[in-house]
């Protein structure tokens, strides 16, 4: 332990070296060990020196690993404290004679098309994902905003019997239809007819709606946007449907369905910058019931079909994940 800090008898030498055999000469030296080496450039810059980019290339490559071992990360498949334990133990191998596998020319290569497959898969799967998310909205709308149609025609058979119900029971329920088909407006389009020809065709005016999903959070303020932006003259239906994954920020928000009713051109432009300053997201929502039939078995294989998309790109960006764990610590130590 004592020759560590005994002075030793040294002697200055100077070797001429072709540049294309300097880095295996200078590697070979350094793991022989009794070397030092003396800087004679001291007053020149990293960037000024003849070997500048070689270390920009060495940077570049450490940068590409540091990517790859994050994306290993992600993956659960290594640990950064795993990782460096393993990555001190292949230094100390490389430092006393441990053989290298790989030439550095030929891992810069190897890096860089790992990082572009690692890139191109991972862009191809949050592709996937922002449209299995859209499908999943889309789903949900189907389901909640079908609903809504379903009970409002229920109330309006139940209408039509006046022997089940008054109009002015009618009238007041949330589910009664928004114009036309019970008592009360038939009477009020029969005391009229003649009289004011406008109010009459505005009776009859069909109405338009706008579905879509919205956070939950948002969902008293846009209804209170709404109501003054348009009047008054418009009706919302909403319900609350949970956690569910945002295709524009990649990640679960507790949102709700909604569908807005409302006459008028005018008024659907309103409402679609209503929409648009909330972070709405809207899907065209058929108003018969075969139609939503037909698109919801479409959305639902669709959503079968991408869902087996992202799994087979899973276990491919996996298998490639696990073939890079099994050098990283060999090429770290290289770099």
């Amino acid at each position: 332990m004592g020759d560590l800090w005994r002075s030793q008898e040294m002697q200055l030498v100077q070797l001429v070296i072709p540049a294309e055999a300097a880095h295996d000469t200078v590697e070979k030296l350094g793991y022989v060990g009794k070397m030092q080496f003396k800087d004679l450039n001291k007053d020149k810059s990293a960037f000024q020196r003849t070997y500048a980019n070689q270390v920009k290339r060495c940077d570049e490559m450490q940068r590409k690993l540091r990517f790859l071992l994050e994306e290993m990360g992600k993956a659960e498949i290594a640990n950064v404290e795993t990782k460096t334990l393993a990555l001190q133990e292949a230094i100390a191998n490389s430092r006393s004679g441990f053989e290298k596998q790989h030439d550095l020319d030929e891992l810069e290569v190897t890096l860089e098309e790992l990082e572009h497959d690692l890139c191109d898969i991972s862009a191809a799967m949050t592709k996937l994902e922002r449209s299995k998310s859209e499908l999943v909205e889309f789903q949900l709308v189907l389901d909640q905003a079908g609903s809504f149609f379903d009970t409002a025609r229920r109330s309006a058979s139940i209408d039509s019997n006046p022997a089940q119900t008054t109009a002015g029971d009618v009238y007041g329920q949330m589910e009664a239809p928004l114009m036309g088909g019970n008592s009360f407006t038939s009477d009020m389009q029969h005391v009229s007819h003649g009289a004011d020809t406008g109010y009459s065709s505005a009776l009859n005016t069909r109405l338009g709606f706008i579905a879509g999903l919205i956070p939950h959070a948002k969902i008293a303020s846009f209804e209170r946007i709404l109501f003054r932006a348009m009047r008054g003259n418009m009706f919302l239906k909403h319900q609350e449907v949970g956690l569910v994954m945002d295709p524009a920020q990649c990640e679960k928000q507790n949102k709700s369905v909604f569908v807005v009713f409302f006459s008028g051109e005018r008024s659907r432009a309103k409402i679609l910058k209503i929409c648009d300053a909330f972070s709405a997201n809207r899907y065209p929502l058929p108003e018969e019931p075969m139609k939503q039939a037909s698109m919801r078995s479409e959305v639902n294989a669709r959503l079968m079909e991408l869902s087996q998309t992202v799994d087979a790109s899973n276990d491919q960006k996996r298998t490639l994940l696990l073939r890079i764990h099994h050098d990283w610590d060999s090429w770290m130590a290289l770099v």
